[in-house]
């Protein structure tokens, strides 16, 4: 992978983990299982939310090339 590739990466990781933390913690807040919230967090990072509303943020951080696709699928099964 190339530097820029590798900044893509982390930038994707980073980007899952901290929203998928926010809304878990905000579910809860309402007395709801995390785990709704990390799906919604999901969703919101999503090309039907994240892609309409910051087409040009998600196009940085979402379309990657083939290496960064491999790695972040390996990272995703990692137990």
């Amino acid at each position: 992978m190339t530097q820029n590739e590798i900044v893509v990466f982390f930038l994707q990781i980073a980007t899952m983990l901290c929203v998928a933390l926010v809304c878990g913690q905000l579910m809860r807040i309402f007395r709801l299982p995390a785990v709704l919230g990390e799906l919604f967090g999901g969703v919101l990072l999503g090309p039907t939310l994240f892609g309409t509303i910051a087409p040009g943020a998600y196009a940085y951080v979402f379309s990657s090339s083939a290496n960064v696709q491999e790695g972040r699928e390996a990272f995703s099964r990692f137990p």
